[in-house]
């Protein structure tokens, strides 16, 4: 895999920590975990199962750290309750042992939100949630989205060396407004057409029209998972639904921060990842936290971040960040949500901006023009309190979902760099998306980077730092 830059550094910092990785990937064996970790993983858009997703994380973790420890893994299953609120939330796990660290285990959780939004969005509302979203790109983005991008250095379609290039913007919200209706008109034409053809006609048209009708099913609950989750008007039908599986993702997480098992956190580290959608579901989830905390109501750390010393527990970390460690996403639309999606603002209305940015703070980038003097708050209540957090974002060039995230600050970005992988190299043309559950390389960079001990990764660095130094300029 190759490492993208580190967002909010400079290029020579990025070129020694490149180098850095690249020397840690090659003398560094992995670690089995130091104390109790948790994986929360959130699927994205498409038609999920439950378990599918704690299966398939599950069995990619599992089956490296196997060949890393080839006698050493076992695995079980645990239905574990996490108390909240009052009420017990019963979650299948899997957890990961090693032989011969017994005390220290890896519990896999998956949050699944897929029958939240069945059969809620019909084409109609989908077509008509394109349209919203086109007149608003067209109104307030077209001279936002060109700073913005050159801000960030956008990387994508719309952008050739730095420079925004408005036709394949125009061309491109043009095709989505018309792709529905497009669609529709011409499926509609096919039947109308058949019923004229003599004898087969009627049975053809028949036919046609319950395939149709299964891939306009199909399609309208695909598409329904990115039009109910994005909707940010809370007079829409649909704000109850993206409430429900937000509510339901951060509940998990807390759940998860809060555990604790004979006067200890259960979880000393937890992590959380997500796929696709599922890693704006994780990022908001993140974001609510950090509200939590700042209104005081995480139960074992102040308003700061900070632990709260009048809890008593054994082995509570010094701040909120030193448990939630970790945030990984793959085939992630953040950036293009940001680009597309985010909440329309007019630009007279400063104080709502500025509040909007506040409350979505977790490592976002400055996606406004600065405010005048006057025009600026003062300041927020709303602290950042969870910018230590590591984020390891992996994408493919490949993959049209996903991509570098450019609009976020403090993240590593690493290109899976698919086609070149024998396992993938068989069918150049798949879909790139889902390439990550598959893929083992994923999970050893995962291992590695994102679930040992990271002073153990560094005294191990340290002990070969004289061989790499004449390397590193």
């Amino acid at each position: 895999m190759q490492k993208g830059k580190v967002v909010g550094i400079d290029q020579q910092r990025a070129r020694l920590l490149a180098e850095y990785e690249l020397q840690r990937d090659q003398f560094f064996t992995p670690e089995w975990v130091s104390e109790n970790t948790a994986i929360l993983v959130i699927h994205g858009i498409g038609h999920q199962q439950p378990l599918q997703t704690l299966d398939e994380f599950s069995r990619g973790l599992i089956e490296r750290y196997q060949q890393i420890f080839p006698t050493a893994i076992s695995f079980e299953h645990q239905l574990n309750s996490l108390d909240k609120s009052g009420s017990t939330l019963f979650q299948n796990t899997v957890r990961i042992k090693h032989a011969d660290h017994p005390m220290e285990t890896i519990d896999i959780y998956e949050y699944y939100w897929a029958y939240c939004t069945q059969d809620k969005a019909k084409l109609s509302d989908i077509n008509m949630w394109l349209q919203g979203v086109v007149r608003g790109a067209k109104k307030f983005y077209k001279r936002e989205n060109e700073k913005l991008g050159s801000r960030f250095r956008d990387e994508s379609i719309f952008f050739k060396d730095g420079k925004f290039i408005a036709w394949k913007y125009e061309f491109a919200l043009n095709f989505i407004s018309k792709t529905a209706i497009l669609v529709n008109a011409l499926t509609r034409a096919i039947l109308y057409l058949l019923g004229f053809v003599p004898i087969i006609g009627k049975v053809a048209q028949e036919f046609l029209r319950k395939y149709f009708d299964s891939f306009f099913y199909s399609l309208s609950n695909l598409l329904g998972d990115i039009v109910i989750y994005n909707v940010t008007d809370e007079k829409s039908r649909f704000f109850s639904v993206r409430k429900q599986i937000l509510d339901g993702a951060t509940t998990a997480l807390q759940s998860l921060l809060e555990k604790t098992e004979n006067n200890e956190l259960a979880y000393p580290k937890v992590v959380v990842a997500g796929h696709s959608l599922g890693s704006q579901i994780a990022y908001d989830a993140i974001n609510r936290i950090n509200l939590l905390a700042n209104s005081g109501k995480m139960k074992y750390y102040l308003e700061d971040g900070n632990f709260n010393p009048s809890k008593r527990l054994k082995n509570l970390p010094q701040k909120l960040s030193g448990q939630l460690q970790g945030f990984l996403t793959f085939g992630s639309p953040l950036d293009k949500i940001a680009f597309f999606l985010r909440q329309q603002v007019p630009k007279c209305n400063y104080i709502w901006q500025q509040v909007i940015d506040s409350y979505h703070c977790f490592k976002q980038g400055t996606w406004t023009e600065p405010f005048a003097r006057h025009q600026r708050l003062e300041s927020s209540s709303i602290k950042p309190i969870l910018e230590d957090v590591k984020w390891i974002n992996y994408y493919d060039q490949q993959d049209i979902v996903s991509g570098r995230l450019d609009y976020f600050k403090n993240l590593e970005n690493v290109d899976c760099q698919f086609k070149t992988r024998s396992q993938f190299c068989a069918d150049p043309a798949s879909f790139k998306h889902s390439h990550y559950w598959f893929c083992g390389d994923f999970y050893e960079d995962i291992i590695r980077n994102m679930l040992p001990n990271q002073q153990a990764v560094a005294e191990s660095m340290d002990s070969n730092v004289g061989a790499w130094s004449t390397s590193v300029s």
